[in-house]
C-alpha cells in the first residue's frame, strides 16, 4: 500500500528550442484540448534570451486546471493524455527555466475521475483532488524549492460525500464527515525532501546485531490512528538480512477497520474468495488490534508470517510506542 507512484523526471528544455507535447483529449465532456497559453513576461537571463521563447508544456494536455503567477514564477497543472497514457502535469517556470513533472494515472484512475479541481495555497503547494465516487486521490505539488515536488494521499468518503481542505500553520488539513480529519506536513529532510505526508509517529527498537524493529503510526488531528507500517528486520547466520512488512491504512482498499472506546481493529484482507464481489474477503489470520493507553499505544499484530515474512523472518507480537519521545517502550516477539 504505497502512498505515492513514481513521477517522471525534470524536463529542462534551451530556450530558443521548441518544445512540443502532444496528447491526445480524452473523450470527458471536455471542450477540446487546452490552447497555447501565453508566456510569462520576459525575464532577461544575461544572454539575450527570455522564456517567451518556450511554448507552453501543456499544450496538447484536455484539462487546465491551474494557472497562475507565484512570487518564484508562474505554475501551470494539467490532466493530460488518456488510458495508461495519463498523468497529471505540473509546470514551473521561472527564472528564466522551465521545470515540468508528470503524475502518471493508470487506466482505472483515470477513467474513475469524476471531478478534478486544483487548489495554490500559500504561493508554494498545489493539491489537485482527483475525486471519484466515494474516495479519490489527493496530488500535491510543493513548489518551495523551485522544481515541483510531488507525492499524493488516496482518500475514502461517504455517498455524495467531498473532501474538505484547508491550509493553517504551514499544513494541509483534509477531513471528511465519515473519516474526520488529517494533518499534511512538509517532510524537510532526507530523500522524501518537499513531499506532504499525513502526520505521524515513529520508534525502533533492537540491538545492533539483533532483529531490528520499525514502527510508524499515522495518526488523525483527534490522535486517532489512521494508518500503521511495521518492518522487521532479521539477521541470517549467512550475513544476509530477511525482512518483515505489514502496512494498512484507513483508505487503502486491502484492509477493514473498526473502533470502540478501548481499541481500533484491522483485518487484512485475503485474495482468492469467491463469494466477495471483488474477490477479497477478511482474513481470520491476519489481524491487528491498537489500544492507546495514557497517551501511549501498544499495536498487537496477530499474523501469518509466511505471507508478510521472508524466509526465517522474524515479526513483533505487540509494540508499545511512546509519541511524545517517539521510543518504542516495549516490544514481545511471537514466541512470547
Amino acid at each position: 500500500m504505497k502512498m505515492d507512484l513514481p513521477f517522471k523526471g525534470s524536463l529542462r528544455p534551451l530556450l530558443g528550442a521548441a518544445l512540443l507535447i502532444l496528447m491526445p483529449a480524452c473523450d470527458r465532456g471536455d471542450a477540446g484540448t487546452v490552447a497555447l497559453a501565453a508566456p510569462l513576461p520576459a525575464q532577461p537571463t544575461g544572454r539575450g534570451e527570455d522564456i517567451k521563447a518556450t511554448p507552453s508544456a501543456v499544450q496538447g494536455c484536455h484539462e487546465l486546471l491551474l494557472d497562475q503567477t507565484i512570487p518564484s514564477g508562474r505554475v501551470q497543472v494539467a490532466l493530460c493524455g488518456c488510458g495508461s497514457s495519463a498523468e497529471l502535469r505540473f509546470v514551473h517556470q521561472f527564472a528564466g527555466k522551465m521545470e515540468v513533472r508528470a503524475y502518471p494515472l493508470n487506466a482505472q484512475v483515470a477513467e474513475a475521475i469524476v471531478h478534478s479541481e486544483a487548489k495554490l495555497w500559500s504561493d508554494h503547494l498545489v493539491s489537485v483532488d482527483l475525486a471519484q465516487e466515494r474516495g479519490g486521490r489527493l496530488v500535491l505539488g510543493d513548489f518551495r524549492d523551485g522544481m515541483p515536488v510531488i507525492s499524493s494521499v488516496p482518500y475514502v468518503t461517504a455517498d455524495e460525500e467531498s473532501l474538505v481542505q484547508d491550509f493553517r500553520d504551514g499544513a494541509l488539513y483534509i477531513s471528511t464527515e465519515s473519516k474526520g480529519e488529517r494533518r499534511l506536513t512538509r517532510v524537510e529532510v532526507g530523500d522524501d525532501r518537499g513531499k506532504f505526508h499525513p502526520e505521524r509517529v515513529s520508534c525502533e527498537w533492537g540491538p545492533p546485531a539483533g532483529v531490528r524493529h520499525h514502527l510508524d503510526l499515522s495518526l488523525s488531528t483527534d490522535g486517532s490512528v489512521i494508518g500503521v507500517s511495521y518492518v522487521g528486520f532479521t539477521p541470517q547466520k549467512n550475513g544476509a538480512v530477511t525482512s518483515c512488512s505489514i502496512d494498512a491504512d484507513r483508505d487503502d482498499q486491502e484492509s477493514r477497520w473498526s473502533s470502540d472506546a478501548s481499541e481500533t481493529r484491522i483485518n487484512l484482507l485475503a485474495a482468492g474468495v469467491d463469494h466477495e464481489p471483488d474477490g477479497e474477503a477478511e482474513s481470520d489470520d491476519n489481524r491487528i488490534r491498537i489500544r492507546s493507553e495514557s497517551g501511549r499505544y501498544t499495536v498487537t499484530f496477530e499474523m501469518n508470517a509466511s505471507d508478510f515474512c521472508g524466509h526465517s523472518s522474524v515479526h513483533a507480537r505487540s509494540i508499545t510506542l511512546d509519541p511524545r519521545n517517539q521510543v518504542c517502550e516495549s516490544v514481545e516477539s511471537p514466541d512470547g
